[in-house]
Parts: structure tokens; sequence; C-alpha cells
């Protein structure tokens, strides 16, 4: 019990705490990416973030510029550890359709991690990251209101 200070009749009042949880925002992330493997591995680890409500998969850039409408995505995570000039070609479009949408990307060396800066990708962690790192930037992303705010963590000190 939580005791908030006032007293009636001279006898402490108490008010008992309350064991609600917050409201998590729900959100739609967005993969791009060409490797079965690694939509594999980022739906086991996207699905445990309980901000996600729904998740949705293109490895083709046309293909999710012709959805692009009917989806409102919180986050574009995009796979540019392997090559992909359409996606390069294709991105100012998808953000311009989507200009809320945070945008993050995995990258296999800091060429790629320059290329996706120079493109307007707000975030870049390397392939190599840490599960617990790529799940914690993900989370922030979703939680914070402006993406200008959010700090990832560093990723494998």
């Amino acid at each position: 019990m939580k005791h908030d200070g006032m007293k009636d009749n001279g006898v402490a009042r108490s008010k008992p705490e309350t064991n609600r949880k917050m409201a998590i925002p729900k959100a739609t992330l967005v993969l791009l990416a060409q490797s079965d493997q690694r939509w594999t591995s980022l739906q086991r680890l996207l699905r445990t973030i309980p901000q996600v409500e729904a998740l949705y998969w293109f490895t083709d850039p046309a293909a999710l510029l012709g959805r692009a409408a009917t989806l409102s995505p919180a986050l574009l995570l995009l796979d540019l550890t392997t090559p992909n000039a359409a996606l390069l070609v294709a991105l100012p479009q998808i953000q311009s359709g989507w200009p809320q949408t945070r945008t993050l990307a995995l990258v296999a060396d800091e060429v790629q991690g320059r290329l996706a800066e120079a493109t307007g990708i707000q975030f870049v962690l390397p392939e190599g990251v840490l599960a617990a790192t790529l799940w914690e930037t993900i989370e922030a992303l979703l939680l914070e209101e402006g993406a200008d705010s959010v700090n990832p963590p560093e990723a494998n000190k």
C-alpha cells in the first residue's frame, strides 16, 4: 500500500497500488528482405516485441510499392546486406509515401551504412548486431514519439 500523506481523524489513509499496465501502442512493421533465412530469423525476433501488431514481409520493392497505399507502418526494416539496386531506386518513393515511418537498415559494412544514410535511412545497424541490441533498437523506435529523439543502443560494443 502506498501512503498518500492524508489523514482522516488522525489515521493515515492509504490508497492501493494499481497493477494496471500502461497501454502499449501497437504498430505495424514492414520488412524488406530478399533472404528467406533472414525473414525467418527476423520474424521470430520481431514477434517477441510487445508493440508489434502486424508484420509484413516483401522481397520485391515493386510489390511493396503496390501495397504502400494499404499499409501505414510505424517502422520499415530494410535488409541491405544483399545488394539490391531496385531497392535503392525505389526507396525515395517508398519514403515519400510514408513520411511518418521510421526506417532502420541492416548493412554488411561501413560503405553500405554510408549509402543507407545518404538515401535517407534514419537508423543503421551492422548485420552481425546482437539480437538483443536489434530488439532494443526496434522497441525504442516504436515507443518514441519522434524518430529524432531515439538513440538506439550502440551495436556490439
